[in-house]
């Protein structure tokens, strides 16, 4: 038996590390030593070289391949104003009204006069996690036009909408 064993670096190496156990059994090494190997094999720049790769993320985009298909939306803010703009993802079409407030009501009357008057209510309004769109009132509104609500994830935003609006800000700053 051995008592004094020290595993050389060429042995942890070898050891795979994409299995969840390590089955190496050391005669004589205590097993709070034995216990420290998988955290040498997660830390070892080495081992990780030759980790097998995890799975790779899925990127996906919808095309809008008609007019009025698509429309992102975002809440603008310019001086004193918001602004409620929209955008048509297949042109690049945009739009936009001042919003007196974000309550429900308000932002019926913003889709109404600056998208559905113009264009008809869209298919799909995306839009990053607005409150107001997600009140009963607008969930009503959107389903009786026949609108499709599709909200982006928390800490995503609508992103023609957010670079749209960044171009119209500055445009905006220009002229005032």
């Amino acid at each position: 038996m051995r008592n004094n064993l020290i595993l050389p670096t060429k042995v942890i190496d070898c050891i795979p590390t994409n299995e969840k156990t390590i089955n190496v059994e050391f005669d004589g090494i205590k097993p709070s030593i034995i216990a420290l190997v998988p955290r040498i094999i997660d830390t070892c720049r080495q081992c990780r070289a030759y980790q097998r790769p995890g799975p790779h993320p899925k990127t996906t985009i919808t095309l809008a391949t008609d007019i009025n298909d698509i429309v992102e939306a975002d809440i603008m803010f310019h001086n004193d104003f918001m602004i409620w703009h929209m955008v048509d993802r297949a042109d690049r079409w945009q739009a936009g009204v001042i919003l007196p407030s974000k309550n429900a009501q308000d932002v019926i009357n913003a889709i109404e006069t600056c998208w559905c008057s113009l264009w008809g209510p869209p298919k799909r309004l995306v839009a990053d996690g607005e409150r107001a769109l997600i009140s009963q009132e607008v969930t009503e509104y959107l389903a009786r036009k026949g609108i499709t609500y599709t909200p982006k994830a928390p800490h995503q935003h609508a992103q023609i909408a957010e670079r749209r609006g960044q171009i119209l800000r500055a445009q905006m700053h220009v002229i005032a």
